[in-house]
């Protein structure tokens, strides 16, 4: 398990329901989307 601190920046590379993918700097994993600033539960990411 991972955490990520308040105001980390990275990038969302896709969403599948609740989670998404995240990368920040060399690291990749998923998080919840309601704990994701900017990324709304109704948005379709590609």
């Amino acid at each position: 398990a991972a955490r990520v601190m308040e105001k980390v920046v990275g990038r969302v590379l896709e969403c599948e329901g609740a989670w998404c993918r995240i990368e920040i700097g060399k690291r990749r994993g998923w998080m919840r989307r309601a704990h994701i600033w900017g990324v709304y539960s109704d948005e379709q990411l590609k």
